[in-house]
């Protein structure tokens, strides 16, 4: 079900655990917390926090796993959130869990929550302050929705408010891909390299995110294609080379 997303076999456990089995087996995991806490409990996380670098697959991995489960995924980016209107944010907010909840079961994904509840060490404008307060509210308490798990995104966990991060019920983070995992992720834009050729690409990328290698793969086959126009040679796949110099270009452009 991952696709594109090589490695985090840890992060994909727990996604697993926490979405699509229960989607499957419901039944199963109430009757392990009926059993061992009694009637009415429940071991399933109600907010689960994303944290990692920009193009590691936060948004990605959280897509699929919803298509997966069959559960429907509420994509809410944070400029539909932020307005320039006193009070309006904090409104626009609640809205959202509100009308989320109305789903029987679902996935919220808040993304850059950071730039909704910053730290109050930091200072906070009052309007912030609302908006920290409905997100506290919605998340943890009388207004959390039942069947709603509320995912929050950020590549700036430690300027989150402190009170926020505790309602995380789990913080799974995303580091940068390592040398294996870049290779296998060159692999499944660029199925018809050879091991030799994959493993150039993923020695020499080190410190890219998946998103970058990806802009990578494209930006190569574009380069190809241009070629193949250029040249009137036949329709063929791009050879090695083109994505080693693609991507040694990429990282002389960052020196």
């Amino acid at each position: 079900i991952w696709g594109p997303i090589a490695g985090y076999d840890s992060i994909k456990k727990e996604v697993e655990e926490c979405l699509l089995l229960p989607a499957r087996h419901m039944s199963v995991f109430e009757g392990v917390a009926r059993l061992t806490r009694g009637e009415g409990s429940m071991n399933l996380p109600g907010a689960i926090l994303f944290e990692g670098p920009p193009g590691v697959g936060k948004t990605t991995i959280a897509r699929l796993a919803a298509s997966a489960a069959g559960l429907p995924l509420i994509y809410v980016p944070v400029e539909n959130i932020l307005s320039k209107f006193y009070g309006q944010s904090a409104q626009n907010l609640a809205a959202i869990f509100d009308n989320s909840a109305l789903f029987e079961r679902g996935i919220l994904f808040l993304d850059e929550i950071d730039s909704l509840a910053t730290s109050r060490e930091s200072g906070l404008f009052e309007a912030t302050r609302r908006v920290l307060s409905v997100l506290l509210r919605k998340i943890d308490g009388l207004d959390r929705a039942g069947g709603l798990l509320t995912v929050g995104a950020t590549n700036r966990a430690e300027d989150l408010d402190h009170a926020l991060l505790s309602r995380f019920d789990q913080i799974l983070r995303f580091p940068l891909p390592n040398e294996q995992e870049r290779a296998s992720i060159f692999r499944s834009y660029a199925g018809h390299l050879g091991p030799d050729a994959l493993a150039t690409l993923g020695r020499e990328s080190e410190g890219l995110s998946g998103r970058t290698i990806q802009d990578i793969c494209e930006s190569a086959e574009r380069r190809w294609a241009r070629q193949l126009i250029e040249k009137k040679q036949a329709l063929s796949v791009p050879e090695p080379e083109t994505y080693i110099r693609t991507l040694r270009e990429k990282r002389a452009t960052e020196e």
